[in-house]
């Protein structure tokens, strides 16, 4: 079987967005403060691959009010040095126009098994630091609510990438 069929996706999205819905509604029959966010990586313009790995389709829950935040953990930006921050802006102006009602927050992450700082140093020959601070320049540009910083290592984030995190508090 194809996991990708598009008859698949569909038939499956129903329950996935059943259980999302369900969630959604014990949170307000406890009339609990609690927000539900999911993560979606690897978006793009062209791609959806929440959708085509998944078959949750993040803008619908966001546009009906299911979602309350969507935390973009990564993007496939343009990998070309001339294009990898144009791309980036472009995915994020897409991501914002497709929100729905949900807050966005934008990556800002030292982990390359997604796109991450590491990759956008490799790719623009800036430092680390000089990436964190235009990551959050183009989140803060595109109205996101703010940036997710992934961390499970002790001292992941280099004191440059820290100088620019504190310049946003």
């Amino acid at each position: 079987a194809d996991g990708t069929d598009a008859r698949w996706l569909k038939l499956f999205s129903e329950y996935q967005h059943a259980y999302f819905r369900g969630i959604k509604d014990l949170i307000r029959k406890r009339g609990s403060v609690t927000k539900l966010c999911i993560g979606v990586g690897g978006v793009s313009e062209k791609e959806d691959i929440c959708w085509k790995n998944y078959a949750l389709d993040w803008k619908a829950l966001a546009a009906e009010g299911t979602l309350d935040c969507v935390a973009v953990t990564s993007v496939e930006a343009d990998r070309r040095k001339d294009r990898v921050w144009d791309s980036t802006k472009a995915i994020y102006d897409y991501v914002m126009r497709n929100r729905g009602q949900a807050e966005i927050y934008f990556s800002c992450n030292m982990y390359n098994y997604h796109t991450g700082i590491p990759d956008y140093v490799k790719l623009t020959g800036l430092s680390n630091g000089e990436v964190a601070r235009r990551l959050l320049a183009l989140a803060q540009e595109a109205g996101a609510k703010g940036v997710v910083l992934e961390c499970v290592d002790y001292r992941n984030y280099p004191d440059d990438v820290c100088a620019e995190l504190k310049k946003i508090r």
